[in-house]
């Protein structure tokens, strides 16, 4: 959905609103072959109560794959006049033909369904999983929300997305760091050929201790507007891996995706600084500068080492030149370091928090056949 202002829809007394649409063999083609597909929508409820069950809506996925199938989250209700936003997601089967998202508002005690949406987007997700019984489990997510050619001079191609990485430390092993990269290809790990550039928009993390590292512009700018997004705690569309989101942070790849298309990112946050406790690298320019670095170190802040789980996530903001030889790609990568409880001796008593490996997930996100 697209344009200055936002739709009004009002349903009829007693009956839900439907609002879909059937997705072209192409894009459904497109997002079969992606590791996730995600549809969401924004809106404002015009009137509410303290149940939110009036005005309540839920976003759907429908798919065809002999038989149809409704995918769909939490159904939002809101409690106060604010924005809200609701998402449905999943992995579609490879035996997928057809594809419907809808919007569907529900009636309330014979009440219509009234609100304002926008912000209706259709997002693909790459996804990586490591569940080492020693270790802990790792997750990666990469979204991607828009990705387009526009007509201007410098970088035209436009991608835009998140990324995020979560940690859930097994046994006596806790969380040390966790760290997002992305990176330019080609490079040979000192340059760049991609005349290309990566922006980090805004950075956020989540931690068990609520332990705050680092807060940029970033994090100042966003919770300073005063549209009010209200996001429900929602859990990843992983069935076999926990990832936690704290009820106190907005997923940043929904709150990216709903500022980026709002327009409400302002382009100040492209900085490199370096902290005991948080590092920011928030550009790639290109040739020698050819990634992009978030980095919390917990250990410095928890001496008794009793982080068991952390996240971090970053939003992005990828140029490049389309009528270039280049590859089109970026690569993607989440790093989380562990501790451990060790013995150094001779005491019996002789113990420290050390340094006990890492687990890194990464993964090329590549859109050469797209512009071909």
């Amino acid at each position: 959905m697209h344009g200055k202002h936002s739709w009004k829809v009002e349903g009829q007394p007693s009956q839900d609103v439907v609002v879909s649409q059937l997705l072209s063999s192409d894009v459904v083609e497109y997002i079969r072959r992606k590791p996730g597909v995600c549809f969401s929508f924004c809106y404002k409820p015009d009137g509410n109560i303290s149940s939110g069950e009036k005005n309540k809506a839920r976003a759907e996925i429908q798919y065809y794959d002999g038989s149809w199938h409704t995918i769909a989250n939490d159904t939002a209700k809101p409690v106060n006049d604010k924005w809200i936003m609701t998402l449905a997601g999943r992995w579609l089967p490879a035996a997928t033909t057809q594809v419907k998202v809808l919007i569907r508002g529900y009636a309330y005690n014979g009440q219509a369904f009234k609100a304002w949406i926008d912000g209706a987007s259709l997002s693909v997700y790459y996804k990586k999983t490591d569940n080492d019984a020693t270790y802990g489990n790792v997750t990666l997510l990469v979204g991607i929300f828009h990705s387009a050619a526009m007509q201007i001079p410098e970088f035209d191609g436009f991608v835009s997305g998140a990324i995020s990485v979560a940690a859930k430390a097994a046994g006596d092993y806790k969380v040390h760091s966790v760290e997002l990269k992305m990176e330019l290809l080609p490079n040979d790990e000192s340059a760049t050929t991609q005349v290309g550039r990566i922006y980090i928009l805004y950075s956020e993390e989540a931690n068990e201790k609520n332990l705050v590292l680092g807060p940029g512009q970033g994090e100042k700018q966003i919770s300073g507007l005063t549209m009010g997004l209200t996001i429900v705690n929602i859990a990843i569309f992983a069935s076999n891996v926990v990832v936690i989101l704290s009820p106190t942070t907005i997923p940043l790849w929904i709150a990216a995706r709903y500022l980026i298309q709002s327009g409400l990112f302002v382009y100040d946050v492209h900085h490199t600084f370096a902290s005991a406790n948080f590092e920011h690298e928030g550009a790639a320019e290109g040739q020698g500068d050819f990634y992009t670095l978030d980095r919390w170190n917990y250990w410095k802040l928890v001496s008794s080492g009793t982080i068991n789980w952390a996240e971090g996530h970053t939003a992005f903001d990828w140029r490049f030149k389309t009528d270039s030889d280049d590859i089109f790609a970026i690569k993607v990568s989440g790093t989380v370091a562990w501790l451990r409880w060790t013995w150094v001796g001779p005491g019996e008593q002789d113990y420290e928090w050390r340094d006990a490996g890492e687990t890194k997930l990464s993964t090329v996100i590549s859109l050469a056949n797209y512009w071909q």
